[in-house]
């Protein structure tokens, strides 16, 4: 659902439908554009599928027939619909206005996917649409972030990679960037290149919470720096102070430090803001250091349990541990 909160809808005005819709097709248009604002939708619905009778090739006429089955939650037949407004719309998007609808179609269809479960479908209806935007706004910094966070929600780490780099060519000044393609570093395993870029987005705002947190976790992950790792935790926690990832991050870098029961306590906590399988095999390591075999084997079974990867070091620990 992550693309919900960056939908670019660009609704056609009814005098710019009525040019490409055959002069037969086009009174039930106007009849069922009347009954939709009225939110007499049935009506409108019916008077939608009149008029492709009369013009059953118009991509405006399915897109509009298309939101007002969304309207009713009528989402399956809705998908058909947008699907051939996408169809029609791919051999006539000559014009600016056009162009525009092509992408609301795209960009309708994702949501609907999306409500219907369907993520994969959304993901690549939603990227269709980002790249409609580009195509007519190649500039746009915006939609290049819209893009390299699909890229990254669906782990296609290397095209994130490039997107976000290509954003650092326009902007790069952009701290927000900086932090993202350091994510992207971090989990390609490219712990330098990914220290590298939240350091960068330091720089230009020291202010920013998930650089602290994640630079400071890498220095943890890193053994290094562990006092300034230490700091930086503290003060994005100043921004953030329920957020259990931080709150992890600060029992992590105890952990590094030798100061266990300090970290057990720490990572405890952030365990009641954020059910997390990491912060759980941080907690078992904490643990077993303290010589509690018995709540490190719990607290690593809770991590393998809410792992869907499973993850191997952790069945490792458990075996080793038996």
């Amino acid at each position: 659902m992550f693309f919900l909160c960056l939908i670019f809808l660009f609704s056609i005005s009814d005098a710019q439908a009525k040019d490409n819709i055959t002069a037969r097709a086009l009174s039930h248009y106007i009849q069922a554009g009347i009954y939709e604002r009225l939110n007499q939708l049935d009506k409108a619905t019916t008077e939608y599928k009149a008029a492709l009778k009369a013009d059953n090739s118009s991509p405006q006429i399915h897109l509009r027939l298309a939101i007002a089955l969304i309207k009713q939650n009528q989402l399956s037949q809705a998908t058909d619909q947008l699907e051939l407004a996408i169809k029609y719309y791919e051999t006539s998007t000559d014009s600016p206005d056009q162009q525009n609808s092509f992408i609301e179609a795209h960009t309708l269809l994702a949501l609907v996917y999306s409500l219907q479960g369907q993520l994969d479908q959304a993901t690549a209806e939603y990227e269709a649409a980002l790249r409609g935007v580009l195509a007519i706004d190649p500039q746009n910094i915006g939609i290049h972030k819209s893009l390299a966070q699909v890229y990254l929600r669906e782990n296609r780490l290397s095209e994130a990679q490039q997107t976000y780099r290509f954003i650092l060519s326009l902007a790069p000044s952009d701290p927000e960037t900086h932090f993202f393609l350091g994510t992207v570093y971090e989990q390609q395993n490219k712990r330098d290149e990914a220290i590298d870029e939240f350091k960068a987005a330091l720089e230009i705002n020291p202010e920013y919470p998930d650089a602290l947190n994640s630079l400071g976790y890498l220095y943890a992950e890193e053994s290094i720096n562990l006092e300034e790792a230490e700091q930086m935790i503290k003060k994005a926690l100043i921004y953030d102070p329920d957020n259990g990832a931080y709150i992890d991050s600060l029992g992590w870098v105890y952990f590094r430090q030798g100061r266990y029961e300090e970290a057990i306590e720490k990572l405890e906590q952030a365990i009641q803001f954020l059910s997390d399988p990491v912060i759980y095999e941080h907690l078992g390591d904490a643990y077993l250091k303290q010589g509690n075999l018995l709540k490190a084997r719990e607290s690593w079974q809770r991590s393998l349990e809410s792992d869907p990867q499973e993850n191997p070091q952790v069945k490792e620990k458990l075996e080793q541990y038996k």
